[in-house]
């Protein structure tokens, strides 16, 4: 397709990132959506280079490649948005099954250990390294050099994708509408899936413990633990269920469950002060939608569905 001019819609992680690599090579790009900035989910997520909730795997991990040398690049840019820490991963699967993506998807020569595969009271237990983003405030930077690449931001509700190409004059448009294409276009394959996050104050986790994040999962479990320490406090997750509501409303009871299981792992964090709770509804598909439709003789790329994955595999769908 020949461009000169582009809407994207929807102002997510995911649109945001399609709309500043579009700018960069057409230079005519338009973001169209209702919420943007902190009233995303993105800018709610707990931020760890992790697929979570999306398929298909194949693609998955060829796309969360490309986000991972995406971030290891803005680490050395932006080092107080983006981190790379070493993280312990507890399960109760063998890793060997459940972390396919990141002994797969990892670069040649990049510094991970997957050595300490061990098995302690019935829990698999694993070592790596692992980017970590601030979410909120690398959205916030995206939307800046967005704009001051002259791309254009219109706010509003889209309730025909052909009808706003056809008002923006654009020749393609490109949907991000994540959950919002549910309704945007009939896709009952998409379903919410209702997290929420604690930020405690920051901390530096204390040294006798080895990894300075960890992330336990649990099959089937609503509620399971993340304690990602990033420059903005420390985020305590996680909670997945499904939902249909948006926006959900905060729960302190969630949000006291999720410091008191993150407890056990880290004592220090009982006695840390709450400065923020933060729910959001992952847009999730039995498989990513990433894909060009002709729509009434209109092209419209489809991308969104990507479950809890959009911060892991935003640089491959962009």
């Amino acid at each position: 397709l020949m461009c000169s001019s582009i809407v994207v819609v929807g102002a997510g992680i995911i649109g945001v990132s399609c709309a500043i690599s579009l700018q960069e090579k057409v230079g005519n790009v338009t973001i169209v959506a209702e919420h943007w900035g902190s009233e995303t989910t993105s800018a709610k997520a707990g931020g760890i280079w992790i697929p979570y909730h999306a398929e298909p795997k194949d693609k998955v991990l060829r796309w969360s490649l490309r986000t991972h040398e995406v971030y290891t690049q803005q680490e050395k840019v932006i080092p107080s948005l983006v981190s790379v820490l070493k993280g312990g991963w507890l399960s109760d699967l063998p890793l060997c099954d459940e972390m396919f993506w990141l002994k797969e998807s990892l670069p040649d020569g990049y510094n991970v250990t997957l050595s300490s595969i061990e098995e302690r009271d019935s829990t698999f237990y694993t070592e790596s390294y692992l980017p970590i983003i601030n979410t909120a405030a690398y959205l916030d930077y995206l939307t800046k050099q967005f704009i001051e690449a002259n791309g254009k931001m219109v706010r509003g509700k889209v309730t025909d994708l052909v009808q706003l190409k056809k008002e923006m004059n654009a020749d393609l448009l490109i949907n991000c509408t994540g959950l919002g294409s549910r309704e945007l276009l009939n896709d009952q394959s998409l379903y919410g899936l209702q997290g929420q996050v604690v930020k405690l104050a920051p901390m530096k986790i204390p040294f006798y413990l080895r990894p300075e994040a960890y992330f336990c999962d649990y099959k089937g479990a609503k509620l399971y633990t993340y304690i990602i320490p990033r420059a903005d406090g420390i985020i305590v997750g996680g909670y997945a269920e499904e939902a249909d509501v948006l926006p959900m409303e905060e729960s302190r009871e969630v949000s006291e469950l999720l410091i008191e299981k993150a407890s056990l792992i880290v004592p220090e964090l009982k006695n840390q002060k709450i400065i923020g709770e933060y729910v959001g509804v992952r847009p999730c598909r039995d498989e990513v939608r990433l894909e060009l439709e002709w729509k009434e003789g209109h092209p419209i790329i489809h991308n969104y569905g990507h479950g809890g994955s959009g911060w892991a595999i935003l640089g491959g769908c962009a």
